[in-house]
């Protein structure tokens, strides 16, 4: 918002009672609502950026996890991804899959905000340009 925007007035009686010209009444209103559409994009970019988190996490852990199981047992040498899966679910269920799920779900879910976040901040502040693109796409990486 700009700097000459007024907190937004809660009643029309507010213009009245101080005597405000209709273009101040019209200043407001229009910083009222740049305000309130810029926390709608922050908000919407802060879930999708949990949404989008999430998902990866949700699809990549299970691998991750079995990868981390193939990589520590010694007689998993000759064993193939497949087979190696097949016997987690079979000795330890499904939720050997899923197991220490929380801390991996919680850091791509804030990540993946902030980075959003930051990403359509400087689109917004920056020129509709290739390169404006690439330096909001380059601090987004340097912030997460």
């Amino acid at each position: 918002a700009a700097p000459h925007c007024p907190r937004p007035p809660t009643r029309w009686s507010y213009f009245v009672r101080r005597g405000k010209s209709r273009r101040a009444r019209k200043r407001t209103e229009r910083c009222a609502r740049a305000r309130d559409c810029a926390m709608r994009d922050a908000a919407v970019d802060i879930v999708a950026g949990s949404a989008g988190g999430v998902a990866a996490t949700l699809v990549g852990h299970p691998l991750d996890s079995l990868k981390v199981r193939m990589q520590t047992e010694a007689s998993s040498a000759t064993a193939t991804a497949a087979s190696r899966a097949a016997r987690m679910l079979r000795e330890e269920g499904a939720t050997a899959f899923a197991r220490g799920l929380g801390p991996p779900l919680a850091n791509s879910c804030l990540m993946n905000s902030l980075m959003f976040l930051t990403f359509s901040e400087f689109r917004r502040r920056l020129p509709e340009t290739f390169a404006a693109a690439l330096f909001s796409g380059a601090v987004a990486g340097v912030v997460t």
